[in-house]
């Protein structure tokens, strides 16, 4: 089993995320973590990122996946973050947890809340 690791936290996002046409149409601010399972022991013998995952790479295509899409639920939005990065990155497994601590504060006087999932290849 692979404990290599390459985690990205706190990427923070605009999206529409809501049940109701007005939550759709003001956009949220979310926060989405990744955990990225995969041997980097070559890359640390080479020095060499071809045989890593670009963790810039990974955070500009969160955003831009995110950014045009409407979504009703965060468990939706989380699901399609961790099969892109699975299909693109081919990590061994992605756990991806998304945050909506505006919502949280605001309507429930909490400090945060999310969805967080874990997907593998194959």
């Amino acid at each position: 089993m692979i404990d290599d690791m390459i985690f990205i936290r706190g990427i923070l996002i605009s999206a529409s995320v809501g049940v109701t046409q007005k939550e759709l149409r003001v956009k949220q601010k979310i926060i989405v973590d990744i955990e990225l399972v995969k041997d980097i022991s070559k890359a640390s013998e080479t020095d060499d990122l071809q045989h890593t995952i670009n963790y810039v790479d990974v955070t500009h295509d969160i955003k831009n996946l995110v950014y045009g899409k409407e979504y009703k639920l965060i468990e939706t939005l989380t699901e399609d973050v961790a099969k892109y990065v699975l299909k693109k990155y081919n990590p061994e497994a992605v756990t991806v947890k998304v945050h909506k601590p505006e919502i949280a504060s605001m309507k429930l006087g909490i400090r945060d809340l999310g969805i967080k999932i874990t997907r593998k290849r194959g």
